[in-house]
């Protein structure tokens, strides 16, 4: 009985300190968390990553290139290295040594990442995070990366948005019909001349249409849908999320697919 009045008092402290009124908890971005050993040329990391999408390294942590056998000379760096240094030796030459540097797959040619490094995938394959330094046997120290699918950072809280929080005139309406088969209409205002995004994500949140990626002038448009991925499939009933981004303002809505 006492264990059960332990967890009551347990739970409900746990629930006082989360309940603070100066801050709305969110849901995680859901960062893929990696370790760098700087003791060897290359750590595989649990991404893959494909072909057309945008992702986000952020490196935190510090390693020492002489920290084995040359502990009287022991020095630092962060995930930016030295000075650049053009070693040819080194798998990123003209990137500073001892940097924190990546290559997709393990004959992909490899490039600086740094602190904090966005690229956008030419080809697909498993994700290899390394240390720019040609020998090993000395360092010491490890650095730690975090990853972010930019399709994650967009979908991890996705949830319906009645616009309240766009600015004016940035405009997404319900799409109509709902539930529809076998296609639906999309209206959206765009306040200026941007760039725009409209995206459909599956009830798992994976991207699976990209209906307008442009610039659009200033006015009201309509798009249609017609249940289809981009390869083209029909894709299965459900309900799927639609986004629109203008900038930095995102706004999503929900509509169902039936068959």
């Amino acid at each position: 009985m006492k264990k059960v009045f332990l967890c009551i008092a347990l739970n409900l402290t746990i629930m006082s300190l989360c309940s603070a009124q100066d801050i709305t908890v969110l849901e995680p971005f859901g960062a893929q968390v990696e370790y760098i050993n700087v003791a060897q040329a290359w750590s595989t990391t649990s991404v893959s990553v494909t072909s057309g999408r945008t992702y986000t390294i952020m490196v935190d942590g510090i390693a020492s290139p002489q920290g084995g056998s040359y502990k009287q000379n022991r020095y630092y760096v962060g995930p930016e290295g030295l000075a650049p240094g053009l070693i040819s030796q080194n798998p990123v030459p003209d990137a500073p040594p001892g940097s924190v540097i990546g290559k997709i797959g393990t004959n992909g040619t490899p490039f600086y990442i740094g602190k904090i490094f966005s690229f956008k995938a030419n080809i697909s394959g498993q994700l290899y995070l390394g240390y720019n330094d040609y020998q090993f046997y000395d360092n010491t120290g490890f650095f730690v990366a975090f990853i972010f699918n930019k399709d994650s950072f967009s979908t991890s809280l996705i949830r319906e948005d009645n616009g309240d929080n766009v600015g004016t005139n940035y405009k997404l309406q319900q799409n109509y019909p709902n539930p529809f088969n076998p296609e639906t209409k999309i209206n959206f205002s765009v306040p200026e001349y941007l760039p725009v995004k409209i995206l459909i994500y599956n009830i798992n949140g994976e991207l699976v249409k990209v209906l307008v990626d442009d610039y659009r002038d200033k006015g009201d448009y309509v798009i249609t849908w017609d249940g289809k991925n981009d390869n083209g499939n029909k894709l299965a009933s459900g309900a799927y999320f639609y986004q629109a981004m203008w900038g930095n303002n995102i706004q999503t809505k929900k509509m169902i697919l039936l068959k």
